[in-house]
């Protein structure tokens, strides 16, 4: 679950950072906006979806 998790987390400030490219180099305002917007929000989903995740139990064997 934490390699998918780290996986989303990054692929989503990639997407972000590009998102925020686009809108800067057309000229808008808000490309900023959008990269701090994200790395403002990832970080707290991340946790919360941490903290509600359910303990995997170690197999026995």
């Amino acid at each position: 679950m934490l390699r998918r998790l780290m996986i989303a987390y990054d692929a989503g400030w990639a997407v972000a950072a590009a998102v925020g490219l686009l809108v800067a180099w057309q000229g808008g305002a808000a490309g900023g906006e959008v990269w701090m917007g994200y790395q403002a929000v990832a970080p707290i989903a991340m946790a919360a979806r941490l903290v509600a995740a359910r303990p995997v139990r170690a197999a026995s064997g």
